[in-house]
């Protein structure tokens, strides 16, 4: 989704929503694409993430930690103004005016206007026509909030063409009113949108129950925890080449990492993470009815099965890991048949990150909010594997971890017909 080499992802602050661009050294919330300096995080986080609920709890001595280790200061660098910038990652693209006599850039001409008539030197209105050029900010307010010049990076490959596509699809939608495919306003499909047809999925449906589909529940969520708890206390009598196959997702191109795979630092952290796959098995057990007819025989059995577990565990003291470990492997060890019909998305885990990211005007975050549930599966999705090569190895291959890893890595690949590689 992002230049790796240019945003870093520390697990605290990926459970807070936010990222490091190693350029300018800042943190970056990536729901709203803008910088907070470490103090203004939870300020931050309270007023434009709540929604009403009560204060946000951060760990400010942490994220101070954090900082302070990544060499951010408490003041943001303010980019020169004066020259153009190659686009910094994780900051939201802009379209802006700028202005002839200056490097003032804003959005809107009456603003511009507005520029005109306060500068001395400049003289009358500014020219009509003028090209709207890409541009970025820092902040929403403050010293931060000036616009300045910035290249576009190219996008990733599958996107290539996204603008000229969303300019058809805006013009198409526009039409007339007859293109039946869609009657979304144009403005509420970006390309995220454009490139998973996630909006034809939902379109006509209740977003209230598509939303309760992936609601917490907190029988299902202890469960989940526990289990991926038990799975990270395997990281520790796993081999270490082990691991760095398992975090080296396209092994063929960039080779084996020698980072491996590791748990959280923060032991908050692998809870929050479980969110998704909580709400990954309350939609396969809600939505039975569209469930019993799309899913593969043996994981409808699967399913059946743990569904019998949770039932039981609620009753009694029955461990329902192995239960759950076996429809994990159904639903992520597998290859998903393509999309019969363009509302359809077969895969289960890549319709909770729909649903998941499914706001309620029928619209959906930008990608750069749902990157986080991504990160989250991606992790659990190890975890899980890491589980499967303890029990191959010990079953079928006479404790020998490698020879186990072996036919559980290809499921954590990119450029395979994998879940992981949709996610990515």
């Amino acid at each position: 989704m992002f230049n790796k080499c240019t945003l870093l992802r520390q697990p605290y602050l990926e459970s807070i929503g936010f990222v490091i661009n190693q350029e300018l050294h800042i943190l970056i919330c990536e729901g709203c694409g803008v910088s907070c300096t470490p103090k203004g995080v939870k300020e931050h986080i309270n007023k434009k993430h709540k929604n009403g609920k009560g204060k946000a709890t951060v760990d400010q001595v942490q994220v101070q930690t954090i900082c302070d280790e990544n060499h951010i200061a408490a003041l943001l660098p303010i980019p020169d103004s004066a020259q153009a910038h190659i686009e910094y990652l994780g900051l939201h693209l802009d379209s802006g005016l700028h202005c002839t006599k200056c490097d003032y850039i804003c959005r809107e001409v009456s603003t511009l206007e507005t520029h005109y008539k306060q500068q001395a030197g400049h003289s009358g209105q500014p020219p009509k026509g003028l090209p709207m050029i890409p541009c970025q900010r820092l902040t929403l307010h403050g010293k931060g909030s000036s616009f300045f010049q910035v290249i576009p990076r190219e996008a990733p490959g599958k996107v290539d063409t996204v603008e000229a596509m969303l300019a058809d699809l805006r013009k198409a939608v526009n039409s007339a009113g007859s293109d039946s495919a869609s009657k979304l306003n144009a403005r509420q499909i970006n390309p995220w949108m454009l490139s998973t047809k996630w909006y034809l999925h939902v379109e006509g449906a209740d977003t209230t129950t598509l939303k309760d589909f992936v609601a917490p529940n907190k029988e299902i969520g202890a469960m989940v925890k526990s289990y991926f708890a038990n799975a990270t206390k395997l990281l520790g009598s796993t081999a270490d080449l082990v691991l760095q196959k398992i975090n080296s997702p396209d092994h063929i191109k960039d080779g084996i990492t020698n980072v491996p795979f590791h748990k959280h630092e923060q032991p908050e952290t692998l809870p929050i993470y479980c969110g998704v796959v909580t709400s990954l098995l309350n939609l396969l057990l809600e939505d039975r009815e569209h469930y019993e007819k799309t899913l593969p025989q043996d994981t409808i059995i699967a399913l059946n099965v743990f569904e019998s577990a949770l039932e039981g565990s609620m009753s009694t003291t029955h461990d329902t890991s192995d239960e759950l470990h076996k429809l994990l492997l159904q639903l992520w060890h597998r290859e998903w048949a393509t999309q019969s019909q363009e509302s359809d998305i077969p895969d289960p885990t890549i319709r909770t990150l729909a649903l998941r990211s499914l706001l309620a005007d029928g619209s959906f975050k930008e990608p750069s909010a749902v990157a986080p549930d991504i990160a989250k599966f991606e992790h659990l999705m190890r975890l899980t594997s890491v589980r499967e090569i303890h029990n191959l190895a010990a079953l079928k291959y006479d404790g020998n971890q490698l020879k186990a890893a072996n036919d559980v890595l290809p499921w954590l690949q990119e450029k395979l017909p994998t879940t992981f590689n949709t996610l990515g």
